[in-house]
C-alpha cells in the first residue's frame, strides 16, 4: 500500500499538486511505513514539494533523517538526491553548485528519470 501511496504523490507532483503531493508525502514519511523503503525514499520528494510550496521549515528534519539514511546505505543515487534536497531548500546563489553536484554525483547508465528531474 506504501507503494501505492508514493505513486500517487508522485502524480501530484507531475501535476504540480503541491499541497496535495506534501499530505501524501508527509502521511508516508511520519506514518507506520517512515522506516520502510518507500518511507525513507520518497522524502527526496516531500523537500520537492515543500520548497515548491514555500515551506522549507517542513522538509528540514526529513531532510535531516534522508541525510542520515544516505550515510548508512552510501549509494551516489541516494547522495545525488541530498544534494539536489538541499539545492532546493537553499539561496539561488548556492542552488547552482547544489544541482551541480547531484548530477556529478548521479551515475550515468542509472536513474535516468531521476537524474532528468535533478537537471530540470
Amino acid at each position: 500500500m506504501s507503494w501505492a501511496h508514493w505513486a500517487l504523490a508522485l502524480l501530484d507532483l507531475g501535476h504540480a499538486r503541491w499541497e496535495a503531493g506534501l499530505a501524501r508525502l508527509s502521511a508516508l514519511c511520519t506514518g507506520p511505513v517512515r522506516h520502510q523503503l518507500p518511507g525513507l525514499r520518497s522524502i527526496a520528494d516531500l523537500v520537492e514539494a515543500a520548497a515548491r510550496l514555500g515551506r522549507p521549515d517542513e522538509a528540514r528534519e526529513p531532510l535531516a533523517q534522508f541525510t542520515g539514511w544516505a550515510r548508512t546505505v552510501e549509494r551516489p543515487w541516494i547522495d545525488a538526491h541530498v544534494e539536489r534536497c538541499r539545492a532546493l531548500l537553499t539561496t539561488d546563489d548556492e542552488a547552482d553548485e547544489r544541482y551541480r553536484a547531484a548530477l556529478a554525483l548521479h551515475p550515468p547508465d542509472d536513474r535516468r528519470f531521476e537524474r532528468a528531474r535533478t537537471a530540470a
